[in-house]
């Protein structure tokens, strides 16, 4: 019986046994495997769907806005509304350096290559653009001032300068306006804006005046020297001058004026006021 207690334990119904259990954790194990492999084939056909679905929608959404909107004759531009608060850029101007023209699509007119455009004119400062639905385009511009002309020392001609330091060119220029001086910036033109601290602050000195009628009625600026950055050397129309540290403009202008105004009524006989320091005006 020695033999057949054997078989038992290692005969082929045993290793039979063993085989069996190990087919089936084979078989199971692939079927796993191949319902995976079919649960993520329909994941991609829906995928596959979606994407599709979604392309032909947006390419029915944009043909039916090219339709609806910028090929629809309702919305071309029968009336181009374009207008400048100053004399300088009329609505000639206007039209040629925006390139817009009457019959263009409202919807298909880009407001921000217009605005662009227009900003890249010397002369202007604000743009606004605005549709007025069915066939109206508004362009409104507000001109850039000069306030200063600019006279390097490397070059003889003045350029026109505003409040904000655009250079607007020397077509601009006029004798009337006070000159900034004593200064070798380069690399200024038409468009370009003044970086300079020196000149930014006869600027500021020049448009502290300008809006101010007291300080305007009292000190005429002809000329502001800015050679020393130290201080501003201004020279006014009735052959005065002041010294201005570039701090604390206006409370030095208020006193540049009391001074100049004092001045007046004991005689006139300085010609020269210090205000760089921070507090008695020094008159010479």
């Amino acid at each position: 019986m020695w033999w057949y207690d054997d078989k038992i334990l290692t005969g082929p119904r045993g290793g039979r046994r063993r085989r069996s259990r190990e087919s089936v954790l084979y078989a199971r194990s692939g079927a796993v495997r191949d319902g995976w492999r079919g649960h993520l084939a329909g994941i991609a056909l829906v995928s596959v769907a979606v994407i599709a679905l979604c392309g032909a929608l947006f390419a029915a959404a944009m043909y039916a806005g090219r339709k609806l909107f910028t090929e629809n004759p309702r919305f071309n531009i029968a009336v181009l509304d374009l207008q400048s608060d100053g004399t300088r850029l009329s609505p000639d101007h206007l039209r040629e350096y925006s390139g817009l023209s009457a019959g263009q699509n409202l919807f298909a007119v880009d407001i921000s290559e217009v605005r662009r455009k227009l900003e890249l004119v010397p002369l202007v400062g604000r743009v606004t653009v605005r549709r007025s639905f069915p066939d109206t385009l508004e362009v409104r511009v507000s001109e850039r001032s000069a306030l200063a002309c600019l006279k390097s020392d490397r070059s003889a001609a003045p350029l026109a300068v505003d409040r904000e330091g655009y250079v607007l060119g020397p077509m601009y220029s006029s004798p009337n306006l006070p000159v900034v001086e004593g200064f070798s910036e380069k690399g200024l033109r038409p468009g370009s804006q003044v970086r300079a601290r020196e000149i930014r602050d006869a600027l500021s000195v020049l448009d502290i005046v300008d809006s101010t009628p007291a300080l305007a009625r009292h000190l005429q600026i002809m000329v502001v020297n800015v050679r020393d950055r130290d201080r501003l050397d201004v020279r006014l129309a009735n052959g005065k001058r002041l010294l201005l540290a570039p701090t604390r403009l206006e409370w030095r202008l208020q006193r540049a004026a009391s001074s100049l105004q004092a001045d007046i009524q004991k005689g006139g006989n300085h010609m020269l006021f210090d205000v760089t320091g921070d507090s008695n005006v020094t008159g010479q």
